[in-house]
C-alpha cells in the first residue's frame, strides 16, 4: 500500500502495517517556511496597525507557521487582538 497523504501519515501507516499491510510512505510534497520573512512580518504588522475585515483560513498548518513568526516576532497578543476584530472563515474542521 502507497500513502501520498501527509496528514496523518504515521498513524495511518501504523494501522495498516498492524492490519499485515506492507506499506511505503511517500509524501508528495514537503512544506518549508518562507525564504524570505520579511513580507509575512510586514503583513503581520500591517493587520495590527489595520485590523483586517475579514480573515480567510485555508489551513491549520499556514496558520501555525503565522502564528510561529507571529511569536518570534514579539507581537502575539497585538495579534490575536487585531484577529479578534474580523470575521473569520476556515476551510474544514480544523
Amino acid at each position: 500500500i502507497l500513502i501520498l497523504e501527509t496528514r496523518e501519515e504515521a498513524q495511518f501507516s501504523r494501522l495498516l502495517a498492524e492490519q499485515g499491510a506492507d506499506v511505503l510512505q511517500c509524501p508528495m510534497f514537503t512544506i518549508h517556511d518562507a525564504p524570505d520573512p520579511a513580507p509575512i512580518e510586514a503583513w503581520i504588522r500591517r493587520a495590527i496597525e489595520r485590523p483586517l475585515d475579514d480573515l480567510v483560513l485555508m489551513t491549520g498548518e499556514g496558520l501555525r507557521r503565522l502564528m510561529k513568526v507571529v511569536r518570534r516576532i514579539d507581537v502575539e497578543a497585538e495579534f490575536v487582538g487585531s484577529l479578534g476584530k474580523a470575521r473569520k472563515f476556515a476551510r474544514g474542521p480544523k
